[in-house]
């Protein structure tokens, strides 16, 4: 019982602390028209202003403490006093009647006004109306005020502020209200609200006592949030931004919720701007059964295009509940952005953590937990027309979970480094007209630094490693003909040359595989090499170089236009092909070639690629009717590859998943465990009968073991009020004669929805997202086969009120030895903007429990 009132207080007092928010604008109303009789005087200021006045038993003005006078006199200033009816005796002028009064910009309207010339002390009553700045009004049933120093006191009062960031504005009424500087209020049983319109305000915020800065805060102690009047909520302090800036400093909402690996958490944090272009965000954490967690986020906007963030978060494990392992760390991630004036463009993106195990406990989105990566990526880039350049840092750790059938599976952390990679790129440049063809020359070269280590997780042993610096430099010029239609058929050779340079190759004799465990569940020990062995590679280099030849060809497309009886066109049909043959021979190491990137999974092949396209066209009219241009609204892409080398120059190793480039370059699932001549059939169906609908379906059929070996569907619906996304992946392993699935692939079936109705700014709405997983998967504590099921919900519900909205959202995680729920609230007021959950854009960054 202690825990659920500890945190309502908490929520109670962080509501009162964090009310920090951004307002808008309504125009000025335009005063009253004059009439057309009236009489005029003009007053010319002294050349200074009295800070009390003399002539009229008026109180004296009041200053703020410890701040000079804002009231003197402007050089040059007059006091300007129109009415209807004025009569002077000695100093005092009497004005009644529709009275206005203008000096130094600001506007005091009233029925009745005693003004003393010498001081500048005035007492206005009935329907008093005072604008001392253009978008700002008080209007009260009388006045006392010192029209030079802009400085009184005014009763029974309703008025508004600047507008502010949001377009809106804060409208507050009070018993009285002192106008105590330039820009400061006090104001006397106070109300508060952004609800303009309403007769009673949807919602208010009542003070004894507030004050308002203007362009600053609007403050109060001790004042109680009231919806319709009913006080809902006491805040022992509230500060309410009537600020033009979108970003005020401030406590956030706390938020909560609850994980089975680490109980109840509570997240509470502040935000500190830091001047126009900067501001910093300090997170805290508490895990009941954990320990503690602190984060910071630092956000630089260094111009238009150009920023920088910086975080941190760490957590200290078993401080609390169970003893057990220690899995704290450390993360750290930036990220940022900056465009030189010379052309260049500099990036960094940077996610480092300490412990893959803390990633993976205390982590924030499902990559974390599921797609763990430790990365730093800094690169400099310049583009221009024809060439372009990238210097690259770049050091990527990832943790893979590879199946080994019945023994389960095995977890292996691959680290790839470049440091550095030097890439030059050159685009197709006109060479000029040669034997009947228009010929193109460009091309790439790159220079890099790399290094490759394997481990096993479980043993925390490595398995593979290569020297600290392994030099890859490539060079790959290509020569582009564009031949002249034959008969609407058109012909484009490309034949390219590829020399790379290595300083170290694969050495499958010192490469360490993995050892059967001893009996009783021993591990084996570690294989003892001599001082200095690189584990899986050689000291002599290697140098690859091959020819790659392309040959496109397409048909004329072929094409009708059906249409109604009208004669106007309803459809056109277009059916295109093309064939293109490749040859890349020259590769005759491929198995000692070191594997970092996609430029080491070159391989030597034969083949033919082949696709027939199916597209309808219809025509979109403008107003009078007439067709301006077609819309696709089907297109049915069916392709395959022949191989007439199914080993690929021997490439290929039957049994096991092979990743090279002309089998990667076809189709996204793997089907490279089998030696084949055809590839699987492709298709592809893209159906959009409306500019809101879409949908994409992906299909691969295998001609060569049967069936169906993977479905892709994505689409959505996209309306005001109601939007609708679905993905479905499948994947199912073909069975070999032996009836073994064939190697590399894996059965997969995985659904991704998201929902979202109604309008935020209007009414009620709502949003789901549900990730569920089809496939079966062995019991962690059985072993028995069982369907995953959901993996990721998160729903949202939310009301938008005329000037106000509320909205709670819930999101979850199940891990199926664990799962994690967070339940966060956000509120917004018009005039005010919103609060509640940390408004940081790269909050996926930082760790924090779902």
């Amino acid at each position: 019982m202690m825990l659920p009132r500890l945190l309502c207080w908490v929520g109670l007092l962080w509501l009162g602390l964090t009310l920090s928010v951004a307002a808008q604008y309504i125009p000025t109303p335009p005063p009253l028209p004059p009439t057309d009789e009236r009489a005029s005087v003009l007053v010319v200021g002294p050349p200074g202003t009295p800070t009390s006045p003399q002539a009229l038993p008026l109180p004296p003005p009041q200053q703020p403490t410890g701040q000079p006078s804002t009231g003197q006199a402007r050089p040059g200033a007059t006091v300007q006093i129109d009415a209807d009816e004025q009569r002077r005796v000695g100093d005092t002028l009497y004005a009644d009647g529709y009275v206005v009064i203008t000096y130094d910009g600001a506007r005091l309207q009233a029925d009745h006004v005693v003004y003393d010339e010498k001081s500048g002390a005035a007492r206005a009553e009935g329907n008093v109306i005072y604008d001392p700045q253009p978008n700002q009004r008080l209007t009260a049933r009388r006045a006392e005020l010192n029209v030079r120093s802009k400085i009184g006191t005014f009763y029974d009062v309703t008025g508004y502020t600047d507008q502010t960031a949001d377009g809106g504005l804060l409208e507050f009424s009070a018993a009285r209200v002192e106008r105590t500087g330039r820009d400061t209020y006090i104001l006397y049983e106070a109300k508060l609200t952004s609800c303009c319109e309403d007769t009673v305000p949807l919602w208010t915020v009542t003070a004894r006592q507030a004050r308002i800065r203007v362009n600053d805060y609007a403050t109060a102690r001790n004042a109680a949030f009231r919806i319709k009047g009913r006080p809902i909520l006491p805040l022992p302090y509230v500060a309410l931004p009537i600020d033009r800036r979108e970003r005020k400093s401030g406590f956030l909402l706390p938020t909560t919720g609850n994980n089975t690996l680490q109980g109840r958490v509570i997240g509470i944090g502040y935000y500190q701007t830091l001047g126009d272009s900067a501001d910093l965000t300090v997170q805290g954490d508490l895990y009941s059964a954990r320990g503690l967690g602190f984060g910071a986020t630092l956000r630089v906007a260094l111009a238009e295009d150009s920023f920088v963030r910086l975080g941190t978060y760490t957590v200290a494990d078993r401080l609390f509940g169970r003893p057990g392992v220690n899995q704290g760390g450390t993360l750290f991630f930036a990220k940022a952005i900056n465009h030189f004036a010379n052309g260049f463009i500099g990036v960094a993106d940077v996610n480092y953590t300490s412990s893959f195990d803390f990633r993976a406990i205390f982590g924030n989105t499902i990559d974390d937990v599921f797609n763990p990566e430790s990365k730093i990526v800094l690169h400099l880039t310049r583009q221009t027309p024809t060439f372009g350049f990238r210097a690259l840092y770049e050091n990527r750790t990832t943790r893979v979970n590879i199946p080994q059938g019945a023994q389960g599976s095995t977890l292996v952390e691959f680290s790839i480094r470049k440091s550095p990679s030097l890439n030059f790129d050159w685009l197709p440049t006109r060479l000029g007209n040669f034997a009947g063809a228009t010929w193109y020359l460009g091309g790439e070269a790159s220079f890099a630094g790399l290094r490759r280590t394997e481990a096993r997780v479980d043993t925390n042993r490595q398995t593979f490693t290569t020297p600290e610096f392994v030099q890859r430099l490539d060079a790959a010029p290509r020569l582009t003909a564009r031949l002249p239609d034959l008969g609407g058929w058109s012909i484009t050779p490309t034949l390219g040359v590829r020399a790379t340079y290595y300083g170290a190759t694969f050495d499958p004799e010192t490469a360490l595989t993995p050892r059967p465990p001893l009996a009783f569940g021993l591990t084996p020990p570690p294989a003892v090499l001599p001082i200095g062995t690189r584990l899986g590679t050689a000291g002599e280099s290697l140098f690859r170089r091959f020819v790659d030849f392309a040959l496109e060809v397409r048909p004329p497309a072929l094409g009708r236009t059906f249409r109604a009886k009208d004669g106007q066109p309803r459809f056109k049909h277009i059916i295109e092909s093309s064939i293109t043959y490749r040859r890349v021979a020259g590769i005759d190491d491929f198995p000692r070639i070191l594997r970092f990137d996609a430029l080491d999974v070159f391989a030597n092949t034969n083949e033919f690629e082949y696709s027939l396209v199916n597209r309808l066209l219809v025509p979109v009219r403008d107003d009078s009717g007439q067709t301006r241009q077609a819309r696709e609204v089907l297109s049915l892409t069916v392709s395959q590859k022949y191989f007439f080398d199914p080993t690929f120059g021997g490439a290929l190793i039957p049994g096991q998943r092979n990743q090279i480039a002309p089998l990667l370059t076809f189709s996204g699932f793997a089907y490279g465990g089998i030696g084949r001549r055809f590839s699987p059939i492709n298709v592809k169906l893209r159906v959009t009968p409306q500019r809101s609908f879409a949908a994409d379906v992906r299909v691969d059929f295998d001609p060569v073991l049967g069936g169906v070996r993977s479905f892709g569907l994505t689409g959505g619906l996209y309306r005001r009020r109601f939007q609708l996304s679905q993905t479905w992946y499948y994947s199912q392993p073909r069975r070999l004669a032996d009836g073994q699935p064939e190697p590399g692939t894996f059965t997969g079936s995985q659904s991704f929805t998201n929902l979202a109705l109604g309008d935020p700014t209007q009414g009620l709405f709502g949003s789901a997202a549900v990730a569920y997983d089809f496939s079966r998967s062995p019991s962690p504590t059985t072993g028995r086969l069982q369907q995953k099921g959901l993996i990721f919900t998160s729903f949202s519900l939310g009301y938008a009120f005329r000037c106000a909205s509320i909205q709670v959202n819930y999101a979850s995680v199940n891990l199926g030895v664990a799962s994690a729920g967070r339940l966060t609230f956000t509120f917004g007021l018009r005039g005010l903007g919103t609060f509640g959950t940390q408004p940081d854009q790269n909050a996926g960054n930082r760790i924090r429990n779902l």
